[in-house]
């Protein structure tokens, strides 16, 4: 939490410049000190002029939560995650917040999302979702990428096979087409992005939207945004099964000629120079 002193000099940095964006530090600090009615002044004013900041508007939709504006906080977090489809916490907090308008079929998804982005350190709307569940009765489909062992109500778990290239190329020019994206678009791209990539129909869905809103179904820019986007939703899978390698040996555990160590330690020289 923000101390008075540290709020003072956020808010004289905003008046002195209020075209920065410290504006959400200090709406984040002004929600720690219980002044939620506060921050939501100074959030809008920081995005009259960075209208797509998405922690400025995040922290818009802290406020109202924090004021329990629930339908000002849904419409500032359906605004984040636009924005931004791998934010985690926008898409927590949104969840939360349809709880709160007892919206909770939509709440599911935007939780199970959270979980899918960071299953690691996403225990909130995990716990959340299951608790829904156990309470609600009736027959539920949940679809999720890993299985949930934490639900109390008898369940029946069955793994979903991704489509095969053929059928992923086919929901790719469906999507396009559907999409008035030009044929011969939408068959070149679509074999490339199948070649390459593994998603599910509504990952496919989710890409077409996106770039096609904002690129346009005409644009030259159609093909590699796709690329890039599909780049986007694969690479946080990838960071999740990665993991940090602490180099142990040094050159004393190398046992070599010492014509040979000494070429190594050159490369080793070059390469170092070269990342300055």
């Amino acid at each position: 939490m923000a101390s008075p002193a540290e709020l003072e000099k956020l808010r004289t940095a905003f008046r002195n410049n209020p075209r920065s964006t410290v504006f959400v530090a200090l709406a984040q600090g002004l929600i720690g000190a219980g002044r939620p009615d506060e921050a939501v002044e100074v959030s809008r004013q920081g995005l009259a002029i960075h209208p797509d900041h998405i922690e400025g508007r995040l922290g818009l939709a802290r406020a109202h939560a924090a004021l329990s504006r629930w339908k000002e906080a849904e419409q500032e977090l359906v605004k984040v995650v636009k924005l931004d489809r791998y934010h985690q916490k926008a898409f927590s907090l949104l969840g939360e917040v349809l709880i709160h308008r007892n919206n909770w079929d939509v709440a599911v998804k935007a939780l199970s999302r959270a979980h899918d982005l960071d299953p690691a350190t996403t225990d909130g709307p995990a716990r959340q979702v299951t608790r829904f569940i156990n309470r609600s009765g009736g027959l539920m489909f949940l679809a999720t990428r890993d299985r949930w062992a934490s639900v109390a109500r008898p369940t029946i778990m069955l793994d979903a096979a991704r489509p095969t290239p053929a059928e992923q190329r086919d929901g790719w020019h469906d999507r396009l087409t559907e999409a008035q994206v030009e044929s011969a678009t939408a068959t070149d791209a679509s074999d490339r992005l199948a070649g390459q990539f593994r998603l599910d129909i509504p990952q496919i869905d989710q890409v077409v939207e996106t770039v096609v809103d904002d690129v346009g179904p005409a644009s030259t820019e159609l093909s590699d945004s796709l690329w890039r986007e599909c780049l986007g939703i694969s690479r946080p899978r990838l960071d999740a099964l990665s993991q940090r390698v602490d180099v142990r040996p040094t050159w004393d555990h190398f046992v070599l000629a010492e014509p040979d160590l000494g070429l190594l330690h050159q490369l080793s020289d070059q390469v170092a120079q070269r990342t300055r």
